[in-house]
C-alpha cells in the first residue's frame, strides 16, 4: 500500500510541525523553536500558509465580486486549508491518508491535538498544535483519492482555487489527476512540487520527468514536461518561483526541500 508511510504515528507528528505552529501543554515548559540554532533556514518555515497565501494571492487579484471555493488536493493535516478559509468562503480539503483527515478534523473541531517534537533518539517533547483562528466551518475535509476526483465528487463542483502542494510525485498517476482538474473558467491552479519520483508511489513508466528521453538521450525535466502538458490540457502559465520548505526530522537533522512552484489559468472556450 502506498499509503503505509503516511499512516504511521512518526509521520503524523511530523506533519502536524511541519503544517502548524505550536504551544506547550498546561505546566509545561515552552517548547524550542522549530529550529533553534543560529543562521537557520528560517525562510522555509510556514511552508503551509505561505503557498495557501501565493494561491489566495493570485485568485484574488484575478477574480472579484463573487463567492470563492478553493480545492486543496493532499491537503494532508490541514495547514494550508485553514489558510485559505481566511479568503474563500468555502474550502473543500482532501487528502488519502485516514489519519492525516481524522487529525485536521480534530483541529477543526477545536480539540486539543498534542504531538511530538522529536529531540535525539527516543528523547522528545510533547506540544499541542496551535489553533487557527479564523472560518474552521468552512472547512470540509475528506478521505480520498486525488487521481479519482469523480468518485470523491459525483456532483460537478468547480473551484476558483486548486492547490496541489508537495503532491504531484506522490501519486500513482499524476497526469489522470491534471486532466480530471475541476478549475472554473478562469480558474486557477497552483503546483508546488520538489519531483521527488520514487518508484514505491509512482511507477516510473508514469514519472512527469527526471528520466533520459530513450530516444534523443537527453534528460526530460519534470517542469517542462508539466508545462507541455497544462498548456495541452488548456492553461495558461502565470506564475514560477522557487517555494523553500524545512521539515524537521530531530533537533540537529532538518530536510531542506526547494519545492517549484508554478500557477496556471484554466483559459476560457470562447
Amino acid at each position: 500500500n502506498n499509503d503505509n508511510a503516511y499512516e504511521s504515528d512518526d509521520s503524523l507528528d511530523m506533519y502536524l510541525g511541519f503544517h502548524y505552529p505550536y504551544v506547550a501543554l498546561k505546566d509545561e515548559e515552552t517548547p524550542p523553536p522549530m529550529i533553534p540554532h543560529e543562521n537557520a533556514p528560517l525562510h522555509g518555515l510556514q511552508f503551509a500558509q505561505r503557498v495557501a497565501q501565493l494561491l489566495t494571492q493570485l485568485v484574488l487579484k484575478k477574480t472579484s465580486g463573487k463567492e470563492l471555493i478553493a480545492l486543496d488536493l493532499g491537503c494532508a493535516v490541514g495547514g494550508s486549508s485553514f489558510e485559505l478559509a481566511k479568503q474563500f468562503q468555502h474550502v473543500d480539503a482532501i487528502d488519502y491518508s485516514h489519519q492525516f483527515i481524522n487529525a485536521a478534523k480534530r483541529i477543526q473541531k477545536g480539540e486539543q491535538v498534542s504531538f511530538k517534537i522529536p529531540l535525539e533518539a527516543n528523547v522528545f517533547q510533547t506540544v499541542m498544535v496551535q489553533q487557527p483562528q479564523e472560518n474552521a466551518d468552512r472547512i470540509r475535509f475528506m478521505q480520498g483519492d486525488a487521481t479519482q476526483l469523480d468518485r470523491v465528487f459525483p456532483q460537478d463542483e468547480k473551484y476558483d482555487g486548486i492547490l496541489l502542494s508537495n503532491l504531484l510525485c506522490r501519486l500513482a498517476d499524476p497526469y489522470r489527476c491534471l486532466q480530471s482538474l475541476p478549475t472554473t473558467d478562469n480558474g486557477i491552479v497552483l503546483m508546488v512540487s520538489p519531483y521527488s519520483w520514487l518508484e514505491e508511489y509512482t511507477h516510473p513508466s508514469q514519472w512527469l520527468g527526471g528520466y533520459m528521453d530513450p530516444e534523443t538521450e537527453d534528460p526530460l525535466w519534470s517542469a517542462n514536461q508539466l508545462q507541455n502538458l497544462m498548456k495541452e490540457l488548456g492553461y495558461c502559465q502565470i506564475l514560477d518561483e522557487e517555494v523553500p520548505c524545512v521539515i524537521r526530522e530531530h533537533q540537529r537533522k532538518y530536510q531542506y526541500i526547494l519545492s517549484h512552484a508554478m500557477a496556471w489559468q484554466k483559459q476560457t472556450n470562447e
